[in-house]
């Protein structure tokens, strides 16, 4: 039975709650098959500046596979994540438009940094401690020069 002879037989209460149901089921519907369409738009901008999503184009293929069985939540969701790894193909929460390197995780970029800063202090340090200890050689040697003048000077 649908709302419309649940509502002519009398039933009210049943009509209306079929109804909200259908009306549920309606944004259900609109919601996942505006997230496709917002997801496939997303994904072909995306490819047109050079990226490769084969990710997001897989996620992309579920969402539409999920939305033709009628299994509207599970596509909304599956086109969101589709949509949302287009936009951030590496994962690092920088959208591909503002990331200076849009398919390397900066995470990565800024780790491999961090490691060359500490090499150098590093390197730096160990430069130090040896230009210190030259220098302590050096003094040494001049106060060992200048004992030696003095009792030359002496005798």
């Amino acid at each position: 039975m649908d709302s419309k002879n649940a509502f002519n037989s009398g039933s009210y209460a049943e009509a209306l709650s079929m109804a909200n149901r259908a009306k549920e089921r309606a944004k259900e519907i609109i919601r996942a098959k505006e997230a496709i369409e917002s997801a496939e738009a997303t994904i072909a901008k995306e490819k047109g500046r050079g990226i490769d999503l084969v990710e997001a184009e897989s996620i992309f293929s579920q969402a539409k596979k999920a939305f033709s069985l009628g299994e509207y939540s599970r596509a909304y969701e599956l086109a969101q994540k589709a949509r949302s790894m287009a936009t951030d193909v590496d994962g690092d929460g920088v959208v591909n438009e503002d990331d200076f390197a849009p398919t390397v995780n900066n995470n990565y970029v800024y780790g491999g940094i961090l490691v060359c800063a500490v090499g150098v202090s590093a390197a730096g340090y160990g430069i130090k401690r040896r230009i210190e200890q030259r220098r302590r050689e050096v003094e040494e040697l001049k106060d060992r020069a200048l004992k030696i003048i003095e009792e030359i000077l002496k005798e």
